[in-house]
C-alpha cells in the first residue's frame, strides 16, 4: 500500500494552514535583518573605502621611490605623497624637480620617453594645496599603468612642464 500524504504536515494545505503565522513571520524578518548585517559588515555599506582596505595614510619620498620605481634626484622638492595599502599598495605623489635633473630621473627609473599630451596620470588626481594638473597647459605623460607588463610597475606620470627651470610630477603607481 501507497503512503498516503500526510494533512498533518504544516505548509502542505493552505486551507488547514490559513495565513502565515506570526512565528514564521519574526522567522523571515530575522533572516532578513541578519543578511542585511552581513551585507554590511561585508563591505556593501556607503563607505567608499572596502573591509579591510586601508586608508590613504602621508608616504615619504623613501615609499614614492620603493613603490613608483623611481630616484628622486636631489632637488627634488616631495609636495604630496599618499599611500593606501591591502595587499597592493596604491601611491599618489606630487613632487618638482629641476628640468635639468629631468634626463636623469627618466633614465634612472627606466622610463620611456614621455609622451607630449598625454594627460592619463591627471585623472587620478584632484586640485589640492595649489596643485591642479588640469590646469597644466604644456604637459607629456607615460603611462605603464593600462598595460603593465610581469616584473614591471604599474605607474602612470604626467610632466607639468609650464614653469620655467622646473617639472611638477604626477606620479600614480602600485605593488602588485
Amino acid at each position: 500500500m501507497a503512503a498516503r500524504p500526510s494533512r498533518l504536515v504544516a505548509g502542505t494545505d493552505p486551507a488547514i494552514d490559513g495565513p502565515p503565522t506570526i512565528a514564521c513571520m519574526r522567522r523571515i524578518l530575522a533572516a532578513l535583518f541578519a543578511t542585511a548585517a552581513l551585507a554590511t559588515t561585508m563591505g556593501c555599506s556607503d563607505d567608499p573605502d572596502p573591509v579591510g582596505a586601508s586608508k590613504r595614510q602621508p608616504a615619504d619620498a623613501a615609499e614614492v621611490e620603493h613603490v613608483g620605481g623611481v630616484h628622486l634626484p636631489s632637488g627634488t622638492k616631495l609636495l604630496y605623497a599618499e599611500s593606501a595599502g591591502f595587499a597592493d599598495t596604491d601611491l599618489w605623489a606630487v613632487f618638482r624637480l629641476p628640468t635639468t635633473a629631468l634626463d636623469g630621473f627618466l633614465s634612472d627609473g627606466k622610463l620611456p620617453k614621455p609622451v607630449p599630451g598625454l594627460r592619463t596620470a591627471a585623472d587620478s588626481f584632484t586640485a589640492r594645496d595649489g596643485l591642479d594638473p588640469k590646469a597644466a597647459v604644456t604637459v607629456s605623460g607615460i603611462d605603464e599603468y593600462t598595460d603593465a607588463k610581469p616584473g614591471t610597475y604599474p605607474r602612470m606620470m604626467m610632466f607639468d612642464l609650464d614653469q620655467p627651470g622646473e617639472v611638477t610630477v604626477y606620479l600614480r603607481a602600485e605593488t602588485t
